[in-house]
């Protein structure tokens, strides 16, 4: 099994709402110039967002721009999720609410049509100063 490394990258919505947070800050200065103070902050708060929300993941070679989702699951789930993948199951049954010691990561299109799942396998430990 290879591991997949996914290239954060922006999607339509990402750039959409960076640029309406800087067009509402821009209206906000020009027909309330009482509020020019206010207006300059919206319109910095858009510029700050824009860097750090994109939310679309591009796997190389591949030319879809999939979603990302992450589970935290169980470790009794491990045998189930491990068939799944290999491709030994046809059906995977999951509760994502309890805690646990496994880390499903699915990069999937939004049509359906194509998906790739990471299993990661931790434990946690205490540590103690003396």
């Amino acid at each position: 099994m290879d591991t997949i490394t996914a290239k954060h990258v922006y999607k339509f919505s990402d750039i959409a709402i960076s640029g309406g947070i800087i067009i509402a800050g821009i209206l906000l200065s020009l027909l309330v110039p009482s509020v020019l103070g206010l207006g300059v902050c919206v319109i910095l708060t858009g510029l700050c967002v824009f860097p750090f929300l994109k939310t679309g993941y591009r796997i190389p070679g591949q030319k879809e721009m999939f979603s990302h989702k992450d589970y935290l699951l169980p470790q009794e789930c491990k045998s189930g999720i491990a068939a799944f993948i290999e491709g030994k199951s046809e059906t995977l049954s999951i509760s994502p609410f309890k805690n646990g010691g496994l880390l499903l990561e699915q990069y999937y299109l939004k049509n359906g049509s194509r998906q790739f799942v990471q299993l990661f396998d931790y434990t946690t430990g205490v540590c103690s100063a003396q």
